[in-house]
Order: C-alpha cells, then structure tokens, then sequence
C-alpha cells in the first residue's frame, strides 16, 4: 500500500485500489502461456519467436507451411536440410552473422 502511495497519483489510486487483486483470493504466480505446464522453456520460448517471425514475414503463412512441411519430407541427408532451413532464416554461423552476435571482432 505505502508503493502505491509513492508510485501513483492521487487520482490514480481512487481507481486502482478498488480493482480486487484475485477473484478466487488466490495467490498470483507467473504462467508461460505457450506451454501446457505453464513453465517457460527455451524450446517453447524458441517455437514463439519463430512463428513470430514468420507470422511477420510471410504473407499466406499456410503456403509458407506447406513448404517447410515438403522441406522436412524430402528424400535428404537431415544435415543437409537443417542447412536448408538455417540458410532461409539467415541463421548460418557465417562470418557476418557472428559479428552481428558479436562473437567475433571483425567483419569483411
């Protein structure tokens, strides 16, 4: 209560204190939405930034999906079409890409 007192506006308070914290009087926890547990993993963390990404890129996401999808069923060696998939999101360790990570000190 002394935090809101010295964090907000004295108009701010009238409205904010009234709101009820919990319906259910339970406490409050932290939940990561995209996944079933509710625990944030680098693997789903990972799985949101890249649908982001191409949710962003993509202008018909289903025909997107149908590529990727025909990539992954194609008759390849799997190095070969992780370096397939790694080209297409720019995500070669090349000498550019290390220097933009800032793993390296100098690009060409």
């Amino acid at each position: 209560m002394e935090k809101m007192a010295y964090l907000l506006l004295p108009a701010d308070r009238e409205v904010i204190l009234p709101i009820p914290v919990s319906w259910t009087g339970g406490q409050d926890c932290i939940r990561w939405y995209f996944d079933k547990n509710g625990e944030f993993k680098v693997k789903s963390g990972y799985k949101v930034a890249l649908s982001e990404k191409i949710r962003a890129s993509a202008s018909n996401p289903s025909l997107q999906q149908k590529w990727w999808n025909s990539l992954w069923c194609l008759n390849l060696s799997p190095k070969v079409k992780v370096f397939i998939w790694r080209a297409c999101l720019n995500a070669l360790l090349s000498l550019d890409n290390l220097w933009k990570r800032k793993v390296v000190g100098v690009s060409r």
